[in-house]
């Protein structure tokens, strides 16, 4: 029954997925098609220290670069960590987020 609601979410994902990329570059596909996948299947695990934590994908044409999609990865940040943004991603239209010490933040 478990495996038969994971085919139906993985359809249903595909589906949305196949709307949505005609307008995206192919390195997007893959890393929101992973990102979905490993959602569903993987179980999240502490952020390594080189490991992004997310993405926020901005809208492509606008000059303000408004927020569109947060993407979280398959991680999440320690405790005593933030998952801050670190650099922008000009290809991909968006910005790229790792964890990071509070107290390297606050310096």
């Amino acid at each position: 029954m478990v495996e038969n609601a994971y085919l139906l979410i993985y359809k249903a994902a595909i589906a949305i997925l196949q709307y949505a990329f005609y307008k995206m570059s192919s390195y997007m596909k893959v890393m929101i098609f992973f990102s979905l996948l490993m959602s569903i299947v993987a179980t999240r695990h502490q952020c390594g220290e080189h490991e992004i934590c997310g993405w926020l994908i901005y809208e492509k044409y606008d000059r303000y670069k408004t927020p569109k999609t947060w993407l979280d990865n398959e991680c999440y940040c320690a405790k005593n960590k933030l998952c801050v943004r670190v650099r922008e991603n000009l290809q991909n239209y968006s910005y790229i987020y790792k964890c990071l010490d509070v107290i390297e933040i606050e310096e």
